[in-house]
């Protein structure tokens, strides 16, 4: 009976939610929680499409740098071999001068004794006009 009692107690100077006089500031509060929750919402759905955007964006941003990531690799095949025939016309080059300084010293052998083959035909034919006349 004394539980009984406190309890009681406890609920004396409460009014009953449904009570009359609470209608008003239950339907302010009411009103409050109401707008609140349509800001928080209204927050809630711009973020949402934000968040949206952004992983748009981030996804184009990938298919972007994965094509770039491609044309890079074309990009240094071509360079290699472009090394490469560097590399082969460099050799090319110098086998074509080894062959042309060969070439210049044969031409310089070649064009000694045609003078000097020259000269003794000259003085041969000198000899033999003079035996002539």
């Amino acid at each position: 009976a004394v539980a009984m009692a406190d309890e009681e107690d406890d609920d004396v100077g409460m009014l009953d939610p449904d009570h009359p006089i609470l209608a008003r500031p239950q339907a302010a509060l009411k009103r409050q929680l109401q707008k609140n929750f349509e800001v928080i919402q209204a927050k809630l759905s711009e973020e949402t499409e934000q968040l949206n955007r952004e992983k748009k964006a981030r996804e184009e941003v990938g298919v972007s740098l994965y094509q770039v990531q491609q044309q890079l690799a074309k990009l240094q095949m071509n360079l290699e071999k472009v090394h490469e025939n560097q590399s082969v016309i460099a050799q090319m080059r110098e086998a074509a001068e080894t062959d042309l300084t060969r070439a210049r010293a044969a031409y310089s052998e070649k064009a000694k004794d045609v003078t000097e083959k020259r000269g003794k035909y000259d003085k041969y034919q000198s000899e033999l006009d003079a035996l002539a006349s």
